[in-house]
């Protein structure tokens, strides 16, 4: 045997944890990669309510909340394996009980706690490409409950026009 056979997994950027001024960039198992001062060059999910406490580049990341460094690494496993990454814009772990996930396109998918990610992840594909093939870009994709997905519509603008200030019906009333 005069043959080397060298196989080489690079290690692919899926996520960036913004950590005061910076983003940690980390890969599927949530391996630090770089500390920038912008993600913007990479097509990730910017994660959002995960404390991190240790990092090294190269190795996993260390925080004082291990069930969510948890829920994390799985999140942005399944989003990898979906083809979801680039088209999730924020992951928001502030809440462990009620999860969601801001698409780029404008919709919201709601994944509540952080168990059966595979599954979750699974039918909000299915339901976003769907809806995709329909030209719906917008609204709330709810994946939360247990063996059920909902679809709600975009709510109306939250922007209300000044109304007129009404005329006043009663007499002024004469000072003392």
């Amino acid at each position: 045997p005069n043959k080397l056979r060298i196989r080489v997994n690079e290690r692919i950027p899926v996520g960036a944890i913004k950590i005061s001024a910076q983003y940690i960039i980390v890969d599927k198992e949530c391996n630090a990669l770089a500390v920038l001062d912008s993600a913007a060059m990479y097509d990730i999910p910017v994660v959002n309510g995960v404390g991190v406490t240790s990092i090294e580049l190269g190795y996993q990341l260390r925080s004082d909340d291990a069930y969510k460094l948890s829920v994390m690494q799985h999140i942005l496993y399944e989003l990898s394996l979906n083809g979801l990454t680039e088209r999730t814009n924020v992951v928001e772990l502030s809440d462990i009980n009620s999860i969601t996930l801001q698409m780029k396109s404008g919709m919201l998918i709601e994944l509540g706690q952080g168990d059966r990610i595979k599954e979750k992840s699974a039918w909000a594909k299915a339901i976003l490409d769907t809806l995709g093939e329909e030209g719906i870009k917008k609204g709330t994709i709810d994946v939360s409950t247990e063996n059920s997905a909902i679809y709600r519509e975009p709510q109306a603008s939250q922007d209300v026009q000044p109304s007129k200030q009404p005329e006043p019906t009663a007499e002024p009333v004469p000072e003392e």
